[in-house]
């Protein structure tokens, strides 16, 4: 069997044309089977009109329905195609990765090599008590398997599929350093795992595919019934079992205020800061079939959000903070340590009225800038849409000014910075405790180099602590504990099995989400090889393919066909990531080649997109520098 070889983000960490290359089966029409979602996911070449009959695309004898490409759904596909399970996806979307892939791609483990080589001791009896203290009520049979197993299920696997560390960073609650930063924040983190789910032709993938009712007989979950987002066509797909793993909810407002927590209280203005369909599709899917809930009030919320500068209107937001400002209410006074426990700043940010806050800083301190997920490394990227966005940021040569410009009383703002930067001067922080030496300083210092910033931050939804309730199988079970034959869950969906209690670690979701899939590809794998023989599928096979740039004639062919600029003239249903993508491939005047090297030379007969090669050009958007 062909060795997987791991996946390497390069020099440039994801380098857009560095050691491309096309995995290809040794029968060329399985390849051919497999991509051709990828065509119509990726590129829409070939988009269905409304009334374009959908013909089902479930492979004969599918073995499971994965509902979710997300990180979740891709770590337990590849537990269950390895041993021989045939997979279908859907998924809503037209690519892969969902709510991590736009994360920062942070992962807890417990006693790993990386933290070994860094003279980190970490123990599993450590992090439980982090767990429990944390949390205070988290579910005891998964902390003890997480801690016990994150070293060899999360860490060595990962490693193995070309998974990098960058470095060990501190978090609240944490006894050591064990939250795990990712080289490529979340996209270097769910990449690998879906460059090797396709290596595996025993795994297919239907795009733009919305399931709205889970498919019952005789009291068992036999597929899915939804919907072609792109033509409209209704579609019925079946098999024997369906996990679930379509994420949170956090990006439904209506359920994220009906399950607000109740010690907090709820803020007049709230940003979406989820992934685009963390909209709790699943816990309805969940629900129509009797499915019991847990914990579902408790929700993993930010006090950083942004309205996000890609989204402008739409209520979306990036995690953002400068660490080194000063925030201030909407009388101009601080009203909390901004250093403080993510928690006490969120409960201090809806308590404000309006709940929302401004960040004070100065030139000196803007480098300082951090935003959180995949593409935002770049600082040049924060300063250009985020520092330089008159529409986020205000500046001004005094603080005068700056409050004026954004209704603040002028002389009260003044006394503010006054008051800290003496506090500063003193080395100590007498109103709120942000400091109370010279050495709890670093790197703070006074706010006096003009021009002075402000952006305005509100509370934002990240991340769902509660959801469907699951056996330790990752079975789906009511309220009275008896599973529902033929349906799991796995990730986000199910509150990540309850391991966080009432407050996370940080890299206790992505962490819960891939070990929780890992369990129910297990499951999955356990039943499926009691029911019939399975055997294991014969990999594709890795060839490179040197980069190649279309020539001007090619490239014109291809508009001749496509005309991108036709096709970007109105929104169409199902084509989001299509059209954001290649405006910016308008915008920037992009070669064909730039993306689809592997289509030339010209060969009707082979003109696919390969889904291998696509997970090289994420970062055409998705630009990442370390």
């Amino acid at each position: 069997m062909p060795i997987a070889r791991a996946w390497q983000p390069g020099k440039e960490r994801f380098p857009r044309f560095r050691d491309k290359t096309i995995r290809r089966n040794t029968a060329r029409s399985t390849q051919v089977l497999l991509v051709h979602a990828a065509l119509i996911a990726l590129i829409g070449l070939a988009a269905l009109g409304p009334g374009s009959p959908v013909r089902s695309q479930t492979p004969p004898g599918a073995d499971v329905i994965i509902v979710g490409a997300g990180i979740s759904g891709l770590s337990a596909a590849l537990e269950a195609a390895r041993g021989g399970v045939d997979v279908q996806f859907v998924d809503v979307w037209s690519v892969y990765g969902g709510h991590a892939v736009m994360s920062g791609g942070g992962v807890a483990i417990i006693d790993s090599d990386f933290q070994r080589a860094h003279g980190i001791v970490d123990t599993p009896e450590l992090a439980s008590e982090d767990f429990f203290s944390r949390g205070e009520d988290p579910d005891p049979y998964w902390v003890d398997y997480y801690t016990q197993h994150s070293r060899t299920e999360l860490g060595h696997w990962l490693e193995s599929l070309g998974v990098r560390w960058l470095s060990l960073n501190p978090q609240p609650g944490n006894s050591v350093r064990r939250f795990h930063r990712t080289d490529g924040r979340g996209l270097g983190l769910v990449t690998p795992i879906y460059r090797e789910v396709l290596r595996h032709p025993n795994v297919s993938f239907r795009w733009n595919f919305r399931v709205t009712e889970l498919l019952v007989e005789q009291g068992r979950v036999t597929g899915v019934r939804g919907e072609d987002t792109r033509s409209g066509e209704a579609d019925e797909l079946r098999a024997p079992r369906v996990l679930l793993a379509t994420g949170g909810f956090q990006s439904n407002l209506e359920m994220v205020r009906r399950f607000w927590p109740a010690h907090l209280a709820e803020p007049g203005e709230l940003l979406i800061g989820s992934g685009l369909n963390s909209v709790g599709s699943g816990h309805d899917l969940a629900r129509e079939v009797d499915a019991g809930f847990h914990r579902m009030d408790r929700q993993w919320n930010y006090p950083w959000g942004l309205p996000h500068p890609q989204y402008p209107g739409e209520g979306r937001a990036l995690a953002a903070r400068n660490e080194v400002s000063i925030w201030v209410n909407g009388d101009g006074r601080r009203f909390v340590n901004e250093l403080a426990d993510p928690t006490v700043l969120l409960a201090a940010v809806v308590a404000q009225s309006p709940s929302a806050y401004w960040a004070i800083f100065d030139d000196d301190d803007n480098e300082g800038f951090y935003v959180s997920g995949s593409g935002w490394d770049n600082f040049q990227r924060i300063r250009e849409e985020i520092l330089d966005n008159a529409l986020l940021t205000t500046q001004a040569a005094t603080l005068a000014e700056l409050a004026h410009a954004i209704g603040q009383d002028a002389g009260r703002l003044e006394t503010t910075v006054t008051r800290y930067n003496t506090m500063v001067d003193q080395g100590r922080d007498e109103d709120f405790g942000r400091f109370s030496s010279a050495a709890d300083l670093a790197p703070l210092a006074r706010i006096d180099q003009p021009p002075f910033y402000a952006i305005q931050f509100f509370p934002m939804t990240r991340k769902s602590m509660g959801g469907v309730r699951v056996d330790r199988q990752m079975r789906v079970v009511r309220e009275d504990g008896t599973p529902i034959p033929g349906l799991y869950a796995s990730g986000e969906l199910t509150g990540f099995a309850g391991v966080n209690g009432s407050a996370g670690l940080e890299g206790t979701f992505l962490g819960p989400a891939i070990l929780t899939g890992r369990v129910a590809g297990r499951t999955l794998l356990r039943e499926v090889s009691a029911a019939r023989e399975l055997r294991q599928p014969e990999l594709k096979i890795e060839v490179d393919l040197p980069p190649r740039a279309l020539s001007p004639t090619e490239a014109a062919s291809c508009d001749g066909c496509h005309r991108l600029e036709a096709l970007l003239a109105n929104p169409r249903s199902g084509y989001a990531h299509f059209e954001r993508v290649h405006r910016v491939v308008i915008a920037e005047q992009q070669n064909c080649g730039a993306c689809h090297q592997e289509l030339s030379p010209f060969d009707a007969s082979d003109h696919v997109i390969d889904g291998q090669l696509q997970t090289q050009n994420c970062v055409h958007c998705h630009l990442v520098v370390e």
